[in-house]
């Protein structure tokens, strides 16, 4: 069982209209206070692609958002690799094979360079999780009960991509593997 880090609450909720754009003119949806905040999630215009930013966090892009990709594919539940850009690095997240029989890896996976991630759904109460490689939380989604929570020793890209995760890609996406 991998050891769990301590972990921090922090806040996601709606923003008020002085709230700044992104710096290519992306309306704010969210906003972020914890570790590395403040932060903001908006989509593009024609909601295919989600973005994050803010004064600590590195400007990140998924490819994808509520009405479909930005190049133009079906959603599919993430069959094709869908483009994620954080600050300089590059990745992207795809549904990994088929995982009937591991609950543990139904989930969508996040590739970022040197770095990888799980986004899945957990618990009985269920909660959105964004874990690292090797089981350990990086930040969850309250669900029906709790906190937000996110890993003390996140960085501002472990934060970006959980932010984009948590607004780029529905529960429902996961959930069609359960």
């Amino acid at each position: 069982m991998t050891p769990k880090a301590p972990m921090v609450a922090f806040s996601l909720g709606s923003v008020s209209d002085d709230t700044p754009r992104s710096p290519d003119g992306v309306e704010v949806r969210a906003g972020y206070q914890g570790p590395y905040g403040p932060a903001y999630v908006g989509y593009s215009d024609d909601q295919t692609a989600t973005r994050v930013w803010g004064p600590n966090v590195p400007s990140t892009q998924l490819d994808v958002g509520h009405w479909g990709r930005l190049d133009g594919q079906p959603v599919a539940a993430y069959m094709k690799p869908v483009p994620l850009h954080v600050g300089s690095l590059s990745g992207e997240v795809v549904r990994p094979e088929w995982a009937l029989f591991s609950r543990r890896h139904r989930g969508v996976v996040v590739t970022l360079e040197n770095r990888s991630y799980l986004y899945r759904i957990t618990g009985i109460a269920p909660r959105e999780l964004l874990e690292w490689q090797n089981g350990t939380p990086v930040a969850s989604l309250k669900g029906v009960l709790g906190s937000h929570l996110i890993t003390e020793t996140a960085d501002a890209v472990d934060v970006a991509v959980a932010l984009v995760m948590f607004y780029g890609v529905p529960p429902s996406a996961i959930k069609a593997q359960a």
